[in-house]
C-alpha cells in the first residue's frame, strides 16, 4: 500500500469520525431541546413554540447530515461530494448566523460557543474537498502508470 493510499484512508476515517460526532451531537442537542422545550414556561408561552421549532430544526439537520454521510461513505465522488460539502457549509453558516444572533442578544458565551463549533463542519468540508483532489490526482497517476 502506497503512502498516498494510507493518507487517503486516514483522511477518510477522520471525515467519517468528525461527521459521526457531529450527527451524534445534533441528535443529543435536538433530543435535549425537545425534552426541555416547556421547562419553566407557563402554558401558552410563545417561547414553547420557539423551543419546539429549534429542537425540530436540529433533528432535521441531524437527518440531513446522516444522509450526506451515508451517501459519501458509499460513493466518494460526484454528487456525494457536493452533498456532504453543501450540508457542512450550510451547518457552518447556520452556526455562524446563530452566533451573531446570540451576540446581538448579549449572550456572548453562547455566541462564542457556536462560532467555535462552526469549525467542525468547516473542517469536514475542507477535508472532503482535499480528499477529493488527492483522490483525483491518485487516479490519474494510476492511469498513467497502467
Amino acid at each position: 500500500m502506497s503512502d498516498v493510499s494510507r493518507r487517503m484512508r486516514l483522511v477518510f476515517a477522520i471525515i467519517v469520525l468528525l461527521a459521526t460526532v457531529e450527527c451524534l451531537w445534533l441528535l443529543f442537542v435536538g433530543a435535549l431541546e425537545w425534552n426541555l422545550r416547556n421547562l419553566w414556561l407557563k402554558p401558552g408561552d410563545p417561547q414553547m413554540a420557539i423551543n419546539a421549532r429549534t429542537a425540530v430544526a436540529d433533528l432535521i439537520f441531524m437527518a440531513l447530515n446522516v444522509i450526506a454521510l451515508v451517501v459519501f461513505i458509499k460513493r466518494r465522488r460526484g454528487f456525494a461530494v457536493l452533498l456532504i460539502v453543501g450540508v457542512q457549509l450550510f451547518d457552518a453558516v447556520n452556526l455562524l448566523y446563530a452566533g451573531l444572533e446570540s451576540a446581538a442578544g448579549g449572550f456572548w458565551d453562547t455566541a462564542a460557543f457556536r462560532w467555535v463549533i462552526a469549525v467542525v463542519p468547516l473542517a469536514i468540508a475542507l477535508l472532503v474537498l482535499w480528499h477529493r483532489s488527492v483522490d483525483a490526482v491518485e487516479r490519474k497517476s494510476q492511469l498513467l502508470h497502467a
